[in-house]
Protein backbone atom coordinates (compact mmCIF):
# COMPACT_ATOMS: atom_id res chain seq x y z
CA UNK A 1 0.00 0.00 0.00
CA UNK A 2 1.10 3.63 -0.66
CA UNK A 3 1.38 4.53 3.02
CA UNK A 4 4.25 2.05 3.37
CA UNK A 5 6.13 3.22 0.30
CA UNK A 6 9.02 5.72 0.33
CA UNK A 7 8.40 9.15 -1.20
CA UNK A 8 10.54 8.37 -4.26
CA UNK A 9 8.24 5.47 -5.19
CA UNK A 10 5.13 7.56 -4.59
CA UNK A 11 6.40 10.39 -6.79
CA UNK A 12 7.12 7.89 -9.54
CA UNK A 13 3.51 6.71 -9.31
CA UNK A 14 2.31 10.31 -9.37
CA UNK A 15 4.36 10.92 -12.52
CA UNK A 16 2.86 7.81 -14.13
CA UNK A 17 -0.67 9.06 -13.45
CA UNK A 18 -0.09 12.50 -15.01
CA UNK A 19 -0.08 13.02 -18.77
CA UNK A 20 0.59 16.05 -20.97
CA UNK A 21 -0.97 19.29 -19.75
CA UNK A 22 -3.07 21.36 -22.12
CA UNK A 23 -2.58 25.11 -22.53
CA UNK A 24 -5.77 26.89 -21.44
CA UNK A 25 -4.35 30.36 -20.77
CA UNK A 26 -4.00 33.12 -23.38
CA UNK A 27 -1.70 36.14 -23.25
CA UNK A 28 -3.68 38.76 -25.18
CA UNK A 29 -0.97 41.42 -25.32
CA UNK A 30 1.70 39.14 -26.79
CA UNK A 31 -0.66 36.66 -28.44
CA UNK A 32 0.48 33.27 -27.15
CA UNK A 33 -1.08 30.39 -25.25
CA UNK A 34 0.32 29.20 -21.93
CA UNK A 35 -0.32 26.71 -19.13
CA UNK A 36 -1.84 28.40 -16.08
CA UNK A 37 -1.16 27.57 -12.44
CA UNK A 38 -4.61 25.95 -12.39
CA UNK A 39 -3.57 23.73 -15.32
CA UNK A 40 -0.58 22.54 -13.31
CA UNK A 41 -2.53 22.04 -10.08
CA UNK A 42 -5.43 20.29 -11.78
CA UNK A 43 -3.00 17.90 -13.43
CA UNK A 44 -1.09 17.14 -10.22
CA UNK A 45 -3.73 17.42 -7.48
CA UNK A 46 -5.61 14.17 -8.10
CA UNK A 47 -2.44 12.07 -8.42
CA UNK A 48 -0.76 13.65 -5.38
CA UNK A 49 -3.88 13.19 -3.26
CA UNK A 50 -4.37 9.60 -4.44
CA UNK A 51 -0.87 8.65 -3.30
CA UNK A 52 -0.90 10.69 -0.07
CA UNK A 53 1.75 13.23 -1.04
CA UNK A 54 1.51 16.79 0.26
CA UNK A 55 3.44 19.82 -1.01
CA UNK A 56 4.73 22.46 1.42
CA UNK A 57 6.41 25.72 0.27
CA UNK A 58 9.19 27.67 1.99
CA UNK A 59 10.48 31.03 0.76
CA UNK A 60 14.27 30.81 0.88
CA UNK A 61 15.06 34.24 -0.53
CA UNK A 62 13.06 37.29 -1.59
CA UNK A 63 13.91 40.62 -3.21
CA UNK A 64 11.66 43.36 -4.54
CA UNK A 65 11.98 46.68 -6.34
CA UNK A 66 9.85 49.38 -7.90
CA UNK A 67 10.17 49.50 -11.69
CA UNK A 68 8.67 51.38 -14.62
CA UNK A 69 6.93 49.35 -17.32
CA UNK A 70 7.22 49.91 -21.06
CA UNK A 71 4.34 52.38 -20.85
CA UNK A 72 5.97 54.26 -17.99
CA UNK A 73 3.58 52.97 -15.33
CA UNK A 74 5.09 52.14 -11.91
CA UNK A 75 5.00 48.49 -10.88
CA UNK A 76 6.43 46.18 -8.24
CA UNK A 77 8.77 43.34 -9.24
CA UNK A 78 9.40 40.47 -6.82
CA UNK A 79 12.02 37.76 -7.25
CA UNK A 80 11.77 34.63 -5.13
CA UNK A 81 13.68 31.46 -4.42
CA UNK A 82 11.21 28.90 -3.10
CA UNK A 83 11.81 25.41 -1.75
CA UNK A 84 8.95 22.92 -2.12
CA UNK A 85 8.86 19.83 0.07
CA UNK A 86 7.05 16.77 -1.33
CA UNK A 87 6.18 14.80 1.81
CA UNK A 88 4.87 11.23 1.86
CA UNK A 89 2.64 9.47 4.43
CA UNK A 90 5.71 8.17 6.28
CA UNK A 91 7.06 11.70 6.75
CA UNK A 92 9.98 11.26 4.35
CA UNK A 93 10.38 13.92 1.71
CA UNK A 94 11.99 15.16 -1.49
CA UNK A 95 12.60 18.88 -1.96
CA UNK A 96 12.78 21.03 -5.07
CA UNK A 97 14.08 24.61 -5.15
CA UNK A 98 12.96 26.97 -7.91
CA UNK A 99 13.42 30.64 -8.81
CA UNK A 100 10.53 32.80 -9.96
CA UNK A 101 9.55 36.39 -10.68
CA UNK A 102 6.30 38.34 -10.51
CA UNK A 103 5.35 41.87 -11.61
CA UNK A 104 2.18 43.68 -10.60
CA UNK A 105 0.84 47.24 -10.56
CA UNK A 106 -0.64 46.70 -7.10
CA UNK A 107 0.23 44.38 -4.23
CA UNK A 108 0.02 41.00 -6.00
CA UNK A 109 3.63 40.64 -7.22
CA UNK A 110 4.55 38.16 -4.48
CA UNK A 111 1.42 36.09 -5.11
CA UNK A 112 2.23 35.95 -8.82
CA UNK A 113 5.81 34.91 -8.13
CA UNK A 114 4.59 32.15 -5.78
CA UNK A 115 2.17 30.88 -8.41
CA UNK A 116 4.94 30.71 -11.02
CA UNK A 117 7.24 28.94 -8.54
CA UNK A 118 4.62 26.30 -7.75
CA UNK A 119 3.78 25.74 -11.41
CA UNK A 120 7.36 25.05 -12.40
CA UNK A 121 8.13 23.05 -9.25
CA UNK A 122 5.30 20.71 -10.23
CA UNK A 123 6.23 20.59 -13.91
CA UNK A 124 9.92 19.92 -13.31
CA UNK A 125 9.80 17.69 -10.24
CA UNK A 126 7.06 15.49 -11.66
CA UNK A 127 8.44 15.68 -15.21
CA UNK A 128 5.05 16.70 -16.56
CA UNK A 129 5.20 16.79 -20.39
CA UNK A 130 4.60 20.33 -21.63
CA UNK A 131 5.13 19.86 -25.38
CA UNK A 132 6.93 23.20 -25.48
CA UNK A 133 9.76 24.22 -27.79
CA UNK A 134 13.27 23.45 -26.53
CA UNK A 135 14.99 26.61 -25.15
CA UNK A 136 17.95 25.86 -27.44
CA UNK A 137 15.68 26.44 -30.44
CA UNK A 138 15.81 30.20 -29.80
CA UNK A 139 18.75 32.58 -29.34
CA UNK A 140 18.81 36.16 -28.13
CA UNK A 141 21.37 38.89 -28.59
CA UNK A 142 21.62 41.15 -25.55
CA UNK A 143 22.22 44.81 -26.30
CA UNK A 144 25.29 46.24 -24.57
CA UNK A 145 24.56 48.68 -21.75
CA UNK A 146 25.29 52.35 -22.62
CA UNK A 147 28.34 53.78 -20.87
CA UNK A 148 29.16 57.29 -19.70
CA UNK A 149 29.83 60.00 -22.27
CA UNK A 150 33.29 61.38 -23.07
CA UNK A 151 32.43 64.48 -21.06
CA UNK A 152 31.49 62.39 -18.02
CA UNK A 153 34.71 60.37 -18.33
CA UNK A 154 36.64 63.66 -18.18
CA UNK A 155 34.64 64.66 -15.08
CA UNK A 156 35.59 61.41 -13.36
CA UNK A 157 39.24 61.77 -14.31
CA UNK A 158 39.31 65.39 -13.14
CA UNK A 159 37.81 64.34 -9.83
CA UNK A 160 40.63 61.86 -9.26
CA UNK A 161 43.17 64.51 -10.29
CA UNK A 162 41.72 66.86 -7.65
CA UNK A 163 42.89 64.44 -4.94
CA UNK A 164 46.28 65.96 -4.13
CA UNK A 165 47.72 63.01 -2.21
CA UNK A 166 49.01 60.50 -4.78
CA UNK A 167 48.76 57.54 -2.39
CA UNK A 168 45.21 58.45 -1.45
CA UNK A 169 44.36 58.86 -5.15
CA UNK A 170 45.62 55.33 -5.84
CA UNK A 171 43.50 53.96 -3.00
CA UNK A 172 40.39 55.72 -4.33
CA UNK A 173 40.97 54.38 -7.84
CA UNK A 174 41.05 50.89 -6.38
CA UNK A 175 37.88 51.67 -4.41
CA UNK A 176 36.26 52.78 -7.67
CA UNK A 177 37.18 49.49 -9.35
CA UNK A 178 35.92 47.48 -6.37
CA UNK A 179 32.66 49.44 -6.26
CA UNK A 180 31.82 49.43 -9.97
CA UNK A 181 33.92 46.59 -11.36
CA UNK A 182 35.19 48.63 -14.31
CA UNK A 183 37.40 51.51 -15.40
CA UNK A 184 35.88 55.02 -15.54
CA UNK A 185 35.55 54.85 -19.34
CA UNK A 186 33.48 51.66 -18.98
CA UNK A 187 31.12 52.94 -16.27
CA UNK A 188 27.45 52.34 -17.19
CA UNK A 189 25.66 55.66 -17.65
CA UNK A 190 22.96 54.63 -15.15
CA UNK A 191 25.64 54.60 -12.40
CA UNK A 192 26.89 58.14 -13.00
CA UNK A 193 24.55 59.58 -10.37
CA UNK A 194 25.78 56.97 -7.91
CA UNK A 195 29.36 58.06 -8.67
CA UNK A 196 28.44 61.68 -7.90
CA UNK A 197 27.03 60.57 -4.54
CA UNK A 198 30.06 58.44 -3.74
CA UNK A 199 32.51 61.17 -4.81
CA UNK A 200 30.67 63.74 -2.69
CA UNK A 201 30.84 61.47 0.37
CA UNK A 202 34.57 60.90 -0.17
CA UNK A 203 35.25 64.64 -0.43
CA UNK A 204 33.21 65.30 2.71
CA UNK A 205 35.33 62.78 4.60
CA UNK A 206 38.53 64.31 3.21
CA UNK A 207 37.44 67.80 4.29
CA UNK A 208 36.61 66.56 7.79
CA UNK A 209 40.05 64.97 8.09
CA UNK A 210 41.73 68.19 6.97
CA UNK A 211 39.79 70.25 9.55
CA UNK A 212 40.65 67.83 12.33
CA UNK A 213 44.36 67.85 11.45
CA UNK A 214 44.50 71.68 11.16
Amino acid sequence: MDEYQPIEILLHRVMTDIGAVEKTGRNQSQQFNFRTIDDAMNAAHKALTLHGVIVAPEIVEKSSERIATKNGNPAQRVELTVRYRFVGPKGDEVSATVASEGIDYGDKATSKAMSMALKYALFQTLMIPTEEADPDSQTYEIASEPTVSDEEVVQIQNWFTSIADAERRTVLKKDFMDRYGCRPVELPSRLMSDFYDWAGQVLAVEETKEKQSA
